[in-house]
């Protein structure tokens, strides 16, 4: 799935023939966070493991995501830290981290669904709304 969105990264601002000489920075850019979210993801399931004493000795990125492969004791501690929980609970951080980033910055993207990203609204950084 993550060559699938990459590729659309890169594609979607030239497909409209108006884009902007920095559209392919931004799609690198963003192809970067993407890979940096699936990697801070498995961190979490590996690091959920072993502060239950357990063991992680491999993370695999791969095309459809990234595969954490761990191995947690049979204790009841280590089944009420769930390492299961852990990574998603990375990405709820990582979702309060990125709107904080957004609304520091006064990124406003609109209410449809049918939204184009690359046209997102900057008020504070630029001084003129669009």
């Amino acid at each position: 799935m993550l060559p699938v969105v990459a590729l659309g990264l890169i594609l979607k601002p030239g497909s409209r023939g108006r884009a902007p000489r920095t559209s392919g920075a931004i799609s690198a850019g963003l192809m970067v966070l993407l890979f940096l979210s699936v990697l801070l993801h498995e961190f979490g399931h590996s690091f959920a493991a072993r502060a239950v004493d357990g063991d992680s000795h491999e993370i695999m990125l791969w095309p459809l995501g990234g595969l954490a492969s761990c191995d947690i004791p049979q204790t009841p501690r280590a089944h009420l830290i769930n390492r299961r929980q852990a990574g998603p609970l990375v990405n709820a951080i990582l979702f309060l981290a990125a709107g904080e980033v957004l609304a520091y910055f006064h990124v406003l993207a609109p209410m449809k669904p049918w939204w184009d990203p690359y046209e997102l609204r900057l008020t504070s950084l630029l001084g003129d709304r669009r």
